[in-house]
């Protein structure tokens, strides 16, 4: 028998209810805490719920509803239940915090606490608005809850402390996102005016982002490009837009890259050459041929040599072969010996069947399956079949390893289209 049926113990926070007939009001076997007469005993999650069950009694009352009659929520009075739930300050019937206030007072009370000045006992005039916001929460648990954090205590002890609050007064306090609702909420009920905090989170980057050069006069020419550049257009707009902002960004970082660098290599801006320029574009990823708009602004400003270029290429812009030039290219790519058999098969990819280099230097051989019959691309989410004479590229590769085959890489962790070789091929990133 188990041990329930010998009356023996049952798991932690049930009881038997031949013993203890357990809560009359969510039929649960958890211990009663409170018992309301002889047909309502609650347990604790009940007897919590009861004290904050909020409407209008049949009798007109209207507050806390902890009772019950005919299965509708009553009053204290029509239930007869003794409860203490009257605030002893505010009078208002609620769940009380503790020492007979309810949570809204208790609220009031933190919030008058942190927000006065300890030096002058005097909370500063405009922040009144701000505490009386704060005070009106309509859940004033939640509210405690996270006033009760220590880095927002921490944020408003700071701020009680500034002699005016301004936007400049907070910006000087350590960033942190409590920093960034809590000036919201001083904007939203009009202790500060509103600004664009796009713009000055991009003011903000821009002042991390100035650290990383390793020169100091390059770092006088990005600081220059960052105010009377990128800032003088976003203080035209009448608000910068998040587009603007990462493209601000992008844009910055890899000029602060570029004057990097050429200062590795000694190479001052202003004696910077075209072959410099190619160096730099031909011996890093594609992000790089985003220089140009810097490169352009320091010319505009005879900060770098006049007539410098970055070559761009741009998806769709490359001139087209004739058909002619398509066959013989076709023709070299399949019978020629001039290149490997990966480059041909890249190339087969890419000619015969309009794919983007960029997805075919993308491919592992997990993407490729090889039978007597054909051989199957999978690319895109699509499989192209390729037949003699297309397949040649393939099937020499698999003569060279073991036999191909779906989900096991053959040629090693290396063998693939996306080799360091390959990325000298990618597009490059374009505006917009």
């Amino acid at each position: 028998m188990s041990d329930a049926g010998r009356g023996g113990p049952l798991p932690r926070g049930h009881r038997d209810r031949r013993r203890d007939p357990g809560c009359d009001r969510c039929g649960s076997s958890h211990w009663p805490v409170a018992r309301w007469g002889a047909e309502d005993q609650v347990c604790g999650k009940c007897y919590q719920q009861a004290k904050r069950t909020r409407g209008t009694c049949e009798c007109g009352h209207v507050g806390v509803l902890p009772g019950r009659l005919s299965g509708q929520p009553a009053c204290r009075t029509c239930a007869g239940i003794t409860l203490n739930i009257d605030c002893v300050r505010c009078g208002a019937e609620g769940e009380l915090y503790r020492d007979g206030l309810c949570w809204q007072c208790t609220l009031s009370d933190l919030i008058d606490e942190l927000l006065t000045n300890p030096a002058t006992g005097i909370m500063a005039p405009e922040l009144v608005p701000f505490a009386k916001a704060l005070r009106s929460m309509k859940r004033a648990n939640s509210g405690l809850t996270w006033i009760r954090q220590r880095h927002v205590t921490t944020f408003l002890k700071n701020l009680a402390l500034q002699p005016s609050t301004t936007h400049e007064s907070i910006d000087a306090l350590p960033r942190s996102r409590t920093r960034d609702y809590v000036r919201g909420l001083l904007v939203e009920h009009g202790v500060l005016p509103r600004r664009d905090e796009t713009k000055v989170r991009y003011q903000e980057w821009a002042q991390d982002a100035l650290e990383r050069l390793t020169d100091e006069a390059n770092r006088a020419i990005i600081d220059r490009y960052i105010r009377w550049h990128h800032l003088r257009r976003m203080n035209e707009l009448e608000a910068v837009s998040h587009g603007t902002f990462l493209r601000s960004k992008q844009t910055v970082t890899v000029a602060i890259n570029f004057l990097n660098w050429l200062h590795d290599r000694e190479i001052p801006l202003e004696d910077l050459q075209q072959a410099d320029v190619d160096d730099w574009v031909r011996d890093g990823p594609t992000t790089r041929l985003i220089a140009d708009r810097f490169l352009n602004w320091a010319m505009g400003n005879r900060i770098a040599p006049s007539g410098l270029k970055v070559p761009r290429h741009r998806r769709g812009t490359s001139t087209k072969l004739s058909g002619a030039d398509q066959d013989a290219a076709l023709g070299q790519v399949v019978d020629g010996k001039s290149l490997s058999a990966r480059d041909r098969a890249a190339a087969i990819l890419v000619l015969v069947f309009g794919q983007q280099l960029e997805d075919v230097v993308a491919l592992t051989w997990d993407d490729i399956t090889v039978t007597d019959d054909l051989v199957t691309v999978k690319l895109g989410g699509f499989e192209i079949a390729l037949n003699d004479p297309l397949d040649a590229p393939w099937r020499d590769r698999g003569r060279r390893s073991t036999p191909f085959s779906r989900g096991a890489p053959q040629c090693g962790p290396t063998d693939d289209f996306s080799a360091p070789r390959w990325s000298v091929h990618r597009m490059p990133t374009h505006e917009g």
